[in-house]
């Protein structure tokens, strides 16, 4: 193994400025490169480089978050951290260029107090204007989290984005906050979550003063945003509308809720419609619903998912891509307009009784129930209806509805309409049972040879309005969107319609479309 010139900070700086948590993080102050990781895996110290210009490798970490009530902060981010280290260097000994973590993996999900676990990480204006590299600045000796993740990504040649409390000094607000690093440990950018979904951290504002979009050494560009984030039309959309990522880096705590809110459903849904390669890391507490990562391209294909209920630590996935940029028909003039930032879930969030962890209620769809015999059916709700063409080869026992959903959610921060068209796979023979037996992971044999499902009841101009495709087939699976499944809007001299067509026979247990079209006021 040959030696690294150290940088241009001494070895005995490097020390002082990191002794923190050197010993903690499987980090050794000794150089070459003052700083290497000591791992039972023996690999190559200059990092992956891309085949071509456009083409990288990607990791994300599924992670079971340790989280603790105690007031000793450092020892819930110490074994998270420690969690973390294992996997870049994982990542980096498969050759991976960017590794991706979940919301809320360091501090976890429950905690005493978050600005125990909270660091000041350095304004926005100072990250894009300054070459900060924490592993490497004494200044940072105070601040555990943002060294180890800088070091991280430095020691393995790993870009690295990851979730952490932020806390401004001035006020002492602490943000639920997205961190990048590019592979010589630099912070390139930080993101504030705009949308919370419970917690006590201050929102972000939905305009900050640079857009959460990096360029890294290997050439690719990112944007970020954060779980609830993904169903508003702000910040996850405009990345890529106004300010030209062409891949997502996503961490996220998602909690699965049916019928159509599945974690790697509505991930693979966004890549395709916005298209872009999307790197989304869950959180695993499958016993509390968060389970579901994954590797999507802008086909959407899933390069490679993990959905499981198992009781293991999560879930290391690396999959080879070519970065979206390289789509001859990528350009924002192809993708329809965003307008105001409104969110499109209909949920309604309470508190779990066990941990306290915000749960989600699905709201009430209107339901008609499927019969073999026929090949088509119609549902309306609120003058919204769902019209499916399909063949259903059904086994005994099994049910299948189709519902329709549309309503205002006035009790949320901010107003919005929900529509959305589902089939779904029902517990028995009644619609009563049809949303309660809805679950990412159901196994069912009964197949569809055909289904397509459309409405042109979408509100908005067919340029104002993003539908949503989602196709969740038995045991957790994905259909492939870029071959088994097309979707799109037809339209006619007076209407248009949006459609979404399974081509393959498929184990179906819930598929259809979901839409946020604009409020008049906005």
């Amino acid at each position: 193994m040959r030696k690294e010139r150290c940088p241009a900070f001494s070895r005995t700086q490097c020390y002082a400025a990191n002794k923190t948590f050197w010993g903690k993080y499987g980090m050794s102050p000794t150089c070459t490169a003052c700083m290497l990781p000591i791992m039972a895996v023996v690999m190559m110290l200059t990092g992956s480089v891309a085949a071509g210009g456009n083409q990288y490798k990607a990791a994300v970490y599924e992670h079971r978050t340790y989280q603790s009530f105690s007031k000793n902060a450092s020892s819930v981010f110490d074994q998270n951290l420690l969690a973390f280290t294992k996997a870049a260097a994982a990542a980096q000994a498969d050759g991976a260029d960017i590794i991706v973590f979940p919301e809320d993996g360091i501090a976890g999900l429950v905690v005493s107090d978050i600005r125990l676990y909270a660091e000041a990480v350095p304004s926005l204006e100072s990250i894009v204007t300054s070459h900060i590299v924490p592993c490497s600045d004494r200044s940072f000796s105070s601040m555990p989290i943002l060294s180890a993740l800088s070091c991280m990504a430095l020691q393995n040649k790993i870009a690295v984005v990851a979730n952490m409390p932020d806390q401004d000094p001035g006020t002492g607000d602490v943000y639920n906050t997205d961190v990048a690093f590019d592979t010589d440990g630099r912070l390139l950018m930080k993101y504030h979550k705009v949308h919370l979904f419970g917690g006590s951290f201050t929102p972000g504002s939905p305009t900050p003063s640079h857009a959460p979009v990096f360029t890294t050494s290997f050439g690719v560009t990112f944007g970020m945003c954060t779980c609830y984030d993904i169903l508003f039309r702000g910040p996850c959309h405009d990345v890529v509308l106004r300010h030209g990522a062409t891949e997502l880096a996503f961490p996220t705590a998602w909690m699965n809720a049916g019928p159509l809110l599945y974690s790697v459903a509505v991930q693979q849904s966004f890549a395709a419609m916005m298209r872009v390669n999307v790197l989304a890391a869950n959180t695993h507490l499958p016993e509390y619903d968060f389970t579901g990562s994954g590797i999507f391209t802008a086909q959407g294909t899933a390069a490679a998912v993990y959905l499981s209920n198992d009781d293991g630590p999560g879930r290391l996935l690396v999959a080879d891509l070519v970065s979206a940029s390289s789509l001859q028909s990528r350009s924002l003039s192809s993708l329809p307009r965003e307008h105001a930032s409104d969110p499109m879930s209909p949920v309604t969030v309470h508190k779990h009784p066990a941990l306290n962890l915000p749960t989600v209620v699905v709201e009430p769809f209107t339901y008609i129930m499927l019969s073999p015999e026929e090949s088509t059916a119609q549902i309306c709700q609120n003058q919204f209806c769902c019209q499916l063409t399909y063949q259903l080869e059904a086994a005994d026992g099994e049910y299948y509805a189709l519902g329709a959903y549309n309503a205002l959610k006035p009790e949320q921060p901010v107003k919005f309409w929900e529509q959305a068209c589902t089939v779904v796979n029902c517990a028995d023979s009644t619609t009563s049972s049809c949303a309660k037996s809805a679950a990412p992971m159901s196994t069912v044999q009964s197949r569809f040879r055909s289904l397509n499902v459309t409405s042109s009841g979408f509100d908005g101009s067919a340029d104002e309005t993003r539908v949503y495709p989602v196709a969740m087939t038995s045991d957790g699976g994905l259909l492939d969107f870029s071959s088994d499944v097309t979707f799109g809007q037809q339209s006619t001299s007076s209407s248009y319609s949006w459609y979404m067509s399974v081509n393959t026979a498929a184990r179906i247990t819930a598929a259809g479309l979901f839409a946020h079209p604009a409020l008049p006021s906005q």
